[in-house]
């Protein structure tokens, strides 16, 4: 099947970019309504759980970077059998996952209380809310989430940022009233577990109706799945760094200086994560297109894209980078006050990463 890729990769950008910039928005005032209803110990408590959570995530290993690696050359030749023997295999190896997730989130709760220096908020349970993010994330591989490849593979994820920029919307707004009105962390990590529901739901209804023609069934050979596990097991150690680099330092703040401190460090790191998820727009636009591409052109025509990708790409990163430097300090300030504030030497470490983590995506990306 012959892909539009510079269509589809315009389209992505569009309604990829108008669900960053609300996914940047809305946690930023969530995380303001939270320290105003709640206080600054439950900033650092939601972090805690993400970056929990974000290391039992190692056991996807990259299987959907993968199998939606796998996925390219079938859809360019129309070879329906092999996609949906890929989709079974994908729906089975996430319900793996879901399962490993939900197990070891388990075993690791007598040692919840290590992550925590000092006592929680007041009328807390930490077990409670933990178990509520865990479900979540479980949720998240056991509901349909395997036909998000095919979005992956076509070059059609406009489709799921659609779903999720209106549920994240009407997430916000219950979460927002749940704050106003009851003042519970509970309310709030329940409305998160339900829209995470119901995004899976809408998203596999629209998919069903896009590919009818796809379902997951038959068999892959042998050699298939023998290169799929072994392209999984590279994608393991990029995986790994990833989760070491964006996670590990939160449970350590948390578990040597407390949540108050940890609140503070994620307000300065929220700002990173969003100017990242910025420039990320414009790779998850084109990511499916260069796999289209590495399979349908020659190495000459792949070169060229990657320097005319790379200068844009360079170019935005500096301009990114010099803002951060500049402005950190007086937005802070704006944001959550003096006495919510690190020192510049703390913004110089800050940008620092910020470029150098920048500097890889690009070429991670046709590496992958």
């Amino acid at each position: 099947m012959k892909i539009q890729r510079t269509r589809n990769a315009a389209r992505n950008m569009v309604s990829e970019g108008a669900l960053r910039v609300i996914n940047i928005l809305l946690p930023f005032a969530m995380r303001s309504v939270i320290l105003y209803y709640l206080g600054v110990e439950f900033l650092g408590l939601g972090g805690l759980f993400r970056s929990t959570l974000a290391v039992l995530n190692l056991a996807e290993l990259g299987v959907g970077t993968a199998i939606v690696f796998s996925m390219y050359r079938p859809i360019a030749e129309d070879d329906t059998e092999t996609i949906c023997a890929l989709m079974n295999m994908y729906r089975d190896y996430y319900r793996i996952i879901g399962l490993i997730i939900g197990i070891v989130g388990v075993l690791l709760t007598p040692f919840l209380h290590l992550l925590v220096k000092g006592d929680v908020p007041p009328g807390v349970n930490l077990y409670v809310l933990y178990f509520m993010n865990l479900a979540a994330t479980v949720i998240s591989y056991w509901m349909f989430a395997y036909k998000n490849c095919l979005l992956n593979a076509y070059q059609r994820m406009d489709v799921s940022s659609a779903v999720t920029l209106g549920v994240s919307i009407v997430e916000f707004i219950l979460k927002f009233g749940a704050l106003a009105y009851f003042r519970s962390y509970y309310v709030f990590l329940a409305i998160q577990l339900l829209a995470q529901i119901a995004k899976n739901i809408i998203i596999a209804v629209r998919v069903s109706r896009m590919f009818p023609q796809y379902a997951p069934r038959g068999e892959l050979s042998a050699e298939i799945v023998k290169g799929i596990n072994r392209r999984i097991r590279d994608f393991f150690t990029a995986r790994l760094s990833f989760v070491v680099s964006e996670s590990v330092d939160t449970m350590i703040i948390s578990a040597f200086m407390g949540l108050a401190a940890l609140a503070v460090y994620q307000n300065y790191y929220y700002v990173v994560t969003s100017l990242k998820s910025i420039l990320g727009v414009a790779l998850s636009a084109v990511i499916a297109g260069v796999g289209n591409s590495l399979v349908t052109e020659g190495p000459e025509k792949n070169y060229r894209d990657l320097c005319r990708i790379s200068i844009l790409y360079g170019w935005a990163l500096c301009v990114f980078s010099t803002m951060l430097l500049c402005l950190y300090q007086p937005f802070m300030l704006l944001w959550m006050g003096e006495e919510n504030m690190l020192t510049f030497y703390h913004v110089i470490c800050f940008t620092v990463y910020f470029f150098s983590i920048g500097l890889n995506r690009l070429v991670n990306m046709y590496k992958d």
